[in-house]
Formats: C-alpha cells, sequence, structure tokens
C-alpha cells in the first residue's frame, strides 16, 4: 500500500522565519532523503498503469523495478520481466496467462505469483489456486498452505453450485494451522468463513463453535465486516436450533454494523433473516416489514428475486396465496429460473409453488413439486424437512402408505440431524422445533384410526425431550 503523504494541518509557517541578526554558529541539519518504494510498491504501481491501458508507463517502471529488485527475487524478475512485453493494450491477457520461467517453477515465488494471478485472472482462479497450494505442499511452506486453501475455499462459496462441503473441506486444515499461528490475520476469517459454511451445511452446532470462537479473536483485531457476518452467521444458526431470542439479538448487531458500512447487499440479507426471525415468533406484521426493507435495499436482479420469494412464502403462511403466485412469477424472470433447480435458491422457489398448487387443492402438482426439490439435493436439511412434512400431508388422502413412508423418512432426517449436534443445549433447543412433524404424523396416525400408535410417537417424542432436558440440568 502507498505511504500517505504528511500534509500541513495547522501550526505551520507559510513564511520562512527571519534571519537571526547573530552569525550563525551551528550547522544546519541534513535534508532528510525520502523512503525508495519498496518493490511491492512499485509492482503494483506498474500493474494499474498495465490496467488502465498506459502500457508505456508501465513497462517503463517495470525495467526500473527489474534493475532494483530483479537480481535479488526470482518473483519480482519474472513479474517485472512480464511487463516487458510489447504490444497493444489487449495483450493484458496473455500478461496473466504467460507460462512460468524454470527459475520460479516449485519455489515461494511461484505460489506468490499465483495468488497474485488468481486475483487478478478471475476466470482461471481456481486452477491457479489449486496449483498455489500443489506447490506451498511442495516448497513444505505451511503459512502459504494455510493461505492457498482459505483462498480456494473462499471461491468455492461465491460459485454456483456454491460448494461448502469442499470449502469446509480445504477450510479444516487451515484452521488448525492458525490455531497455532493465532497472530496470523487469516485466522479470524477463517474461523467466520469455516462457520458460514457449516451453517449452510445446516451444521448449526458447528457453525454456533466456530461463530463464537471467531469472537474472541476479531474482539483483539477488529474487522468491521468480519464481526457483522459473524454475528449474522451466529443469528441464523442460533435461530435454526430454537434459540429465538439470542438469534434475534445477534441480527440487530450485525444490522447495525452493515448500516454503518453501507453495504446494501449485507443489508438485503440481514432484514431477510430478521423476517425469518419474527415469522418463528408469529409476528407476521412485524416480518412483512422487514422483507419490504429488504426489497428496498435490493439492488440486484438476483437479491430482488430471493426477497419476492420470501414474500411469496409470507403470503401463503397468512393464507394470501393469491398474492403468493405472481411475485413467484417475478422470482423467476429475475433469477433466470428455467426448470432445473442448480440451488437453494430454485430449490425454494420449486417449494413455494407447490405449497401453493397444495393449497389450492392440485394435490398431484404439490408432490411432483415436492419431489422434485428433494431429488435435487439442492434444497438444505432444514428445508428438506418440511418438504417432507407438506409432502406426506398431501399424500394422506390419497396414499396413507406413502405418506407414513415420508412421515418415517423425515423422522429419520430429523434424528440425523439431531444426532449430528454435539452440545446437550442445541439438542434442547433442535428438538423442541421438531414438535411440528410429531404432531402431524400423530394426526395422521390418529385419522388411520391408530391410537395406539399415535400414542407411542407422541410419548418418544415426550422421552426423548425430557431426556435432553435431563442432560441439559447436568443428570444422566
Amino acid at each position: 500500500m502507498a505511504g500517505v503523504a504528511l500534509t500541513c494541518l495547522s501550526g505551520c509557517n507559510k513564511n520562512p522565519p527571519l534571519p537571526n541578526t547573530k552569525a550563525e554558529t551551528t550547522k544546519p541539519p541534513e535534508p532528510i532523503e525520502a523512503a525508495s518504494p519498496t518493490a511491492s510498491q512499485i509492482a503494483e504501481e506498474v500493474k494499474v498503469l498495465a490496467r488502465h491501458g498506459k502500457l508505456d508507463e508501465s513497462r517503463r517502471k517495470a525495467l526500473s523495478g527489474l534493475k532494483q529488485f530483479g537480481e535479488d527475487d526470482p518473483y519480482y524478475q519474472w513479474l517485472f520481466t512480464l511487463y516487458q512485453d510489447p504490444g497493444p493494450a489487449e495483450a493484458w491477457e496473455a500478461f496473466l496467462t504467460r507460462p512460468f520461467p524454470k527459475y520460479v517453477l516449485n519455489t515461494k515465488a511461484q505460489v506468490k505469483n499465483l495468488f497474485w494471478r488468481a486475483a487478478e485472472h478471475p476466470q482461471h482462479a481456481e486452477a491457479d489456486l489449486k496449483e498455489a497450494l500443489r506447490v506451498a505442499k511442495f516448497v513444505g511452506d505451511g503459512a502459504s498452505i494455510a493461505q492457498a486453501q482459505f483462498r480456494l475455499a473462499h471461491l468455492k462459496v461465491k460459485l454456483e453450485p456454491k460448494r461448502f462441503e469442499e470449502a469446509g473441506l480445504l477450510l479444516e486444515p487451515a484452521v488448525q494451522y492458525y490455531r497455532a499461528h493465532p497472530d496470523s490475520p487469516l485466522f479470524p476469517l477463517a474461523l467466520v468463513n469455516l462457520g458460514f459454511s457449516r451453517m449452510r451445511l445446516d451444521r448449526h452446532d458447528e457453525s454456533i463453535a466456530l461463530s463464537r470462537e471467531a469472537e474472541k479473536f476479531l474482539k483483539a483485531k477488529p474487522d468491521q465486516l468480519a464481526i457483522a457476518n459473524n454475528e449474522n452467521n451466529l443469528g441464523w444458526s442460533l435461530l435454526q436450533l430454537g434459540n429465538t431470542m439470542e438469534a434475534f439479538q445477534h441480527f440487530t448487531k450485525a444490522a447495525e454494523l452493515y448500516k454503518k458500512l453501507a453495504m446494501p447487499d449485507k443489508l438485503v440479507n440481514i432484514f431477510r433473516n430478521q423476517a425469518a426471525y419474527f415469522i418463528a415468533v408469529a409476528q407476521y406484521p412485524k416480518a412483512e416489514e422487514m422483507l419490504k426493507q429488504a426489497a428496498a435495499a435490493a439492488q440486484t436482479d438476483d437479491d430482488k428475486a430471493v426477497v419476492l420469494v420470501d414474500q411469496a412464502e409470507l403470503d401463503v403462511l397468512v393464507d394470501h396465496t393469491a398474492e403468493a403466485t405472481p411475485l413467484l412469477e417475478q422470482a423467476r424472470v429475475l433469477s433466470r429460473f428455467k426448470d432445473a433447480i442448480r440451488s437453494q435458491d430454485d430449490a425454494h422457489i420449486v417449494f413455494i409453488e407447490s405449497l401453493i398448487a397444495g393449497k389450492s387443492n392440485r394435490h398431484a402438482a404439490a408432490n411432483a413439486g415436492y419431489q422434485k426439490v428433494l431429488a435435487s439435493k439442492r434444497a438444505g436439511h432444514s428445508m428438506e424437512l418440511e418438504v417432507m412434512i407438506n409432502r406426506a400431508a398431501s399424500l394422506s388422502r390419497d396414499n396413507p402408505a406413502e405418506a407414513e413412508t415420508q412421515y418415517r423418512t423425515a423422522a429419520a432426517l430429523l434424528e440425523s440431524m439431531r444426532a449430528s449436534l454435539k452440545e446437550d443445549e442445541s439438542k434442547l433447543s433442535f428438538f423442541a422445533t421438531s414438535r411440528r412433524l410429531f404432531d402431524h404424523y400423530v394426526h395422521f396416525l390418529v385419522n388411520q384410526n391408530r391410537p395406539e400408535e399415535a400414542l407411542k410417537v407422541a410419548d418418544d417424542s415426550r422421552a426423548r425431550l425430557l431426556s435432553d432436558y435431563r442432560k441439559d440440568a447436568g443428570f444422566q
């Protein structure tokens, strides 16, 4: 980063001092020489000039850098040589894809310039970062290995479809390295990102633990955006496990920070999360108000689309299904969604369309939509559970055997989600949110004239809840 020039803010003499009437008896001070620019500062100037099409100036600056630093550092020898390439502005792409010379290969210098090239050349970023990770492992440079894992994981959650599982596998060893080297500025960011990946995989117990660990390090070296993201992640995982009040506190903190940072895309997400909280506590007018704020903050078509789907879901929840359908049609256009479900957002659209079909007694269409969401494997566990409950309810009239199979599958998913939780407190709050499934299942069995089985399901669910209460209280 370029240095900041000192400026004369106050108390500076605008005119030179009056000369002494007596002869000067002291030697005037030696002039202070300005610090010479570093290799990285020259390199940054070279790149900026080239990026703006000022190739002659870029080449001259690169030649100067090559003379000063080329003999001492193979990375800068390669970099400054790269910018000596004559040619038109279109040659910028060739600059970025030129093969590395032999003296740079399999060295820390290659890792360094692969990081740079990945940042400057997004369409080849994944390949460059994978190569950086390979070379870093070959060299045995732990810091570069962790940084490559961090950067590659960050990239994977930006791709479509987003690859949270792969991101987590990369971030796990990076976090382990940073725990042994906690002074690294990437440590809290790695924790936040790993927590986010766990959250998106519905591994909320792990996400909460990582977010709380990140809090400690973010306090020591505050990064307002990282803190806001961490608060948001923590709030969402707490909400999914039924801890609504604490979740809302974290959402509120995140919203305050995003507003200060003037980040509309982040505000869209936090307003949606706050709306989800109000839905969870059955305060629907407040949920509607938060979604209006999200819609006002939305600037991209994708953001506008996800807010429209949320608004449609709320309309279905309060039995305004006629108003929900046009919202979903607009969302399809804005998100460019056709038929194939490629993301969780696509799955959400089909899920809400299926709910509307069910409420309109178009049960075949509803069941087809539910099945499509489940088959896509793009919905998270929480959405899958809701899809299974609604599908079972829809099947219960005409196909009770299939409905019961669906209820049992949903119960198995619920139990696997609970089994993944490590903290008894999380199990307790999560199991309290599972009552919806058991209420539906018990109601189904009663309607099938199977009261004894209904009573057993109800007793089993209460026994599980009681067991969690006892563990949370310290009993075994």
